[in-house]
């Protein structure tokens, strides 16, 4: 049986819509802080952990600028910024990078948390990195 274009395109972006809803519905289910950015490190999405955390809504974190929501320190108590952590270094090597020694800082308590950023890109189908 043959399959015309136009039925391939919607069986394709239907199994493409399933797939985003399955990742989106694991990631925001996890109890780890979960962030996801474009390359400009602008959030595209974060589970309800990241969000009870930080003590606010998914409208006043999503399309930010990464370190406008995240108060970050690093090991030496300075402000943490893509340079200091190195994270254009992930989109030239295209590689993982864990960071520990990272403090988070957040309104609703005194203490920081300290965590271990991981960092992965997300490549697309051409290959090219479209997510952290």
């Amino acid at each position: 049986m043959d399959i015309s274009p136009e039925e391939n395109n919607y069986r394709f972006i239907t199994v493409l819509n399933k797939k985003i809803s399955i990742e989106d519905t694991i990631i925001k289910s996890l109890n780890d802080l979960i962030v996801v950015t474009d390359v400009n490190f602008k959030i595209l999405t974060v589970n309800e952990e990241t969000l009870n955390i930080l003590n606010k809504s998914r409208e006043e974190v999503l399309n930010k600028f990464f370190f406008d929501v995240f108060s970050l320190r690093d090991e030496s108590d300075e402000p943490a910024t893509i340079q200091s952590l190195s994270l254009d270094r992930i989109l030239i090597e295209r590689s993982t990078r864990i960071i520990s020694g990272i403090k988070l800082f957040v309104q609703r308590r005194t203490a920081p948390f300290n965590v271990v950023v991981k960092i992965s890109p997300i490549l697309n189908t051409s290959g090219s990195i479209s997510e952290l």
